[in-house]
């Protein structure tokens, strides 16, 4: 599914993309844009507590998942593990 921007806690990014949820509740991320090499290593550092995503349309309200997540990122793709 397409979404317009994407809140990591109280991150806002405004960044176009597509998401997928697994059957595990793993979120898989893929950006039209890469994100910069230091975000990306300010994040896997820490558990996010809650991801939500802002749907392409503004007419509906954003999804939201409840963590805590670890975050990683392979050849450009989010990927959102929840934390046991």
């Amino acid at each position: 599914m397409q979404f317009s921007a994407l809140s990591l806690d109280s991150n806002r990014i405004n960044v176009i993309g597509s998401y997928s949820v697994r059957q595990d509740e793993t979120i898989v991320i893929e950006l039209e844009k890469k994100l910069t090499k230091s975000f990306i290593q300010q994040h896997t550092s820490k558990n996010i507590q809650r991801i939500r995503i802002h749907t392409a349309d503004q007419q509906t309200t954003a999804i939201v998942f409840r963590g805590p997540f670890r975050m990683s990122e392979q050849y450009g793709i989010l990927i959102f593990e929840r934390e046991l």
